[in-house]
């Protein structure tokens, strides 16, 4: 509770954004907006908190819900990385994350065929060789599904 409380002193929180309440630092003004994208790509805000630097949408989440339990993490509902609205994000474990990723396409092409996978924690589960990458996609999504369950991207 202690930590949610001094998090809304040093910031507001406004549609998604965070803005100093305070001068934090010369660079970190009051009513400025707090957290700049990221400058290697990620996609994330990142802002300095008690000398550390976090990321915009942990420190949102821990505004509204308190600390993130250890193993768990703040995942961005739409894949959106710069969408940091409260009811964009929820709590999830690593698998649950890796769920919601629009990074693997779940085949590879060997030969004329093409193999589709998946991954499920450390382990990679073979799911058949198609014909084309759409059938192979198609049999990855169908995976992806049943066993995501609401962690699956639309």
């Amino acid at each position: 509770m202690e930590m949610i409380m001094e998090l809304k002193e040093l910031f507001e929180y406004r549609d998604g954004l965070l803005f100093n309440r305070v001068n934090r630092n010369p660079r970190a003004m009051k009513g400025q907006q707090a957290g700049v994208a990221s400058k290697g790509g990620s996609g994330y805000r990142s802002l300095q908190y008690n000398g550390v630097k976090t990321s915009a949408h942990r420190v949102i989440w821990e505004m509204f819900n308190g600390a993130i339990p250890e193993g768990m993490q703040v995942d961005h509902i739409n894949q959106d990385k710069s969408d940091d609205r409260i009811e964009n994000l929820r709590l999830v474990n690593q698998s649950q994350n890796q769920f919601n990723s629009s990074k693997s396409k779940g085949f590879i092409k060997r030969g004329n065929r093409y193999t589709a996978y998946i991954a499920t924690g450390r382990k990679s589960r073979n799911l058949g060789a198609f014909d084309t990458e759409e059938e192979a996609h198609e049999a990855y999504i169908k995976a992806r599904k049943e066993i995501a369950g609401e962690f699956a991207p639309a």
